[in-house]
């Protein structure tokens, strides 16, 4: 009899919705003011027809401290959602049901948001080590009931714009599916040029600009490897050929595809080699400081260090080629001469 009151008790909490799940999780409550009755807020989170998503949302303080729940001017009473936070909320939720320990190997998953231009989906990538950091506590909103000192696994939620967030509260279960409270709003994927010019990268993204290269990275499918300011400096080789390295066209190198892979071939038409060492992916052997920045046209990772010059591939005709030519003859007599000596 025990059993069947803690089954019959258990049967409403499962069936709570969106609202309410978040509403009993103390530091999801403002984001569940915010979409109140507002059926569009809702949609966006979960589309008409989808029976199971995973939802990617910023905990109280986050949302507080992002950049566009900014306050409007005199306003003290809760406001309307802004045009883009619709936007930022489709961005937010994933298809299928994920719970924390799916999302440790590393996982690209299409958002509900999709390209203007394309019609894409934009992705949000799941990456980490799997290894267990401890919580004060962990709320389990399908019964209401903390359970202290529960470990989360180490997961990092990469979107757009270099954001990287990192799960505070996971698995509130919804009847749509699960709930992740964030550290931080998953920023909305823009162009490969859009996004370097937000992370500040100005040297490289001139140098990109004076070689005629900003069309090339911003293509469908494409991968950049990029520089911030401090290590792409004067001294660094500006020359078209040697900036199209940086640039892998046709493939999105997310970090849970470069455990996979072992070379990248470049818009030089150069092969970069890619290798995981202590505890960080290398590219050649430049480490890579900053991952996933997620485009809505592809990924940057941030360098810490200047790739190799791109090797020169000897082609007939070439210098190189003539000077390989006359290297031979002069063996070849070289050869002879002694032939005939012995003979």
């Amino acid at each position: 009899m025990r059993f069947l009151s803690l089954a019959l008790l258990a049967v409403p909490a499962l069936a709570q919705d969106l609202k309410q799940a978040l509403e009993g999780t103390p530091q999801g409550r403002q984001i569940a003011a915010d979409i109140g009755n507002d059926k569009r807020a809702q949609d966006a989170l979960v589309p008409p027809g989808k029976s199971q998503v995973t939802l990617f949302l910023p905990t109280d303080r986050a949302l507080e401290n992002h950049r566009s729940n900014a306050p409007r001017p005199g306003q003290k009473s809760k406001r309307d959602l802004r045009p883009e936070e619709y936007v930022i909320a489709e961005y937010s939720s994933v298809d299928g049901k994920l719970l924390t320990g799916d999302m440790a190997g590393g996982k690209i998953l299409p958002s509900q948001n999709k390209d203007s231009t394309t019609g894409k989906p934009n992705d949000v990538v799941t990456d980490g080590q799997g290894s267990a950091r401890q919580q004060p506590s962990r709320l389990m909103a399908r019964t209401n009931v903390t359970y202290p000192d529960i470990p989360l696994p180490d997961v990092s939620i990469f979107g757009g714009l270099g954001v990287e967030a990192r799960l505070v509260v996971g698995d509130i279960v919804f009847d749509k599916g699960v709930i992740h409270l964030v550290d931080t709003v998953l920023d909305v994927p823009k162009r490969c040029s859009t996004t370097i010019d937000f992370l500040g990268y100005k040297k490289f993204k001139a140098a990109l600009a004076a070689a005629g290269l900003l069309d090339a990275i911003d293509q469908p499918t494409t991968t950049l490897f990029a520089y911030a300011d401090d290590v792409f400096t004067s001294t660094a080789d500006c020359t078209a050929n040697t900036l199209k390295q940086n640039i892998v066209p046709g493939f999105i190198a997310y970090s849970p595809k470069l455990d996979d892979i072992k070379t990248l071939t470049t818009a030089a038409n150069t092969t970069l080699k890619v290798s995981f060492k202590d505890g960080r992916f290398f590219v050649g052997d430049s480490p890579i400081i900053k991952s996933n920045v997620i485009c809505n046209n592809g990924v940057v990772h941030t360098l810490g260090k200047l790739l190799a010059p791109p090797i020169v591939t000897y082609q007939p005709g070439s210098d190189a080629a003539s000077s390989r030519v006359n290297q031979m003859t002069i063996v070849g007599a070289i050869f002879l001469a002694a032939w005939n000596y012995l003979v």
